[in-house]
């Protein structure tokens, strides 16, 4: 963990005429961005219809191993934090840690109040209303989190670290 904050500082210091605010703005907006895709992972989960492939799996086993996604996503997205320092450390940034600390968490607590709101059971079409809802609220965070250039997800930085090693 010392690593990583003498990154983040050095990576702070190296930038020219550092605008405190700016950077104050984007660590706001990546949290904000989080907690939309939360929100919108959420409501794909209480739609039934499903979450994306990663928060699907590690729900799965979060739930085999009697744990709450929170604690298993941050469990798996260290390990892969590893992976992703080791091999490219300009993905790893403050929105990095943000994202891996707080959607799995941010997962849990949405949807306990969204399921104390509406309760866990629902038609079809609330269902559909859910997931879309859910989708469109995944990927305007999604989005957020991305644009404000702070670092990705361990798991987000797989794709683009693979496509630069094997291409």
């Amino acid at each position: 963990i010392n690593t990583l904050l003498e990154m983040f500082y050095k990576r702070l210091l190296n930038m020219k005429k550092t605008n405190y605010l700016e950077i104050f703005l984007k660590v706001v907006l990546s949290f904000i961005g989080i907690a939309i895709l939360s929100a919108g992972a959420s409501f794909c989960r209480i739609s039934g219809f499903g979450l994306d492939p990663f928060t699907s799996v590690n729900l799965g086993i979060a739930n085999h191993l009697g744990i709450s996604l929170g604690t298993y996503q941050l469990t798996i997205n260290f390990v892969i934090l590893i992976f992703v320092f080791w091999l490219d450390k300009g993905k790893i940034g403050i929105g990095t840690v943000l994202n891996m600390v707080g959607v799995g968490f941010l997962i849990d607590i949405f949807t306990k109040l969204f399921i104390n709101l509406w309760g866990k059971e629902s038609s079809t079409w609330m269902s559909l209303g859910y997931l879309i809802i859910g989708l469109i609220l995944f990927t305007l965070g999604s989005s957020l989190y991305m644009s404000t250039d702070m670092g990705v997800a361990p798991y987000d930085a797989i794709a683009p670290i693979a496509t630069k090693l094997l291409i």
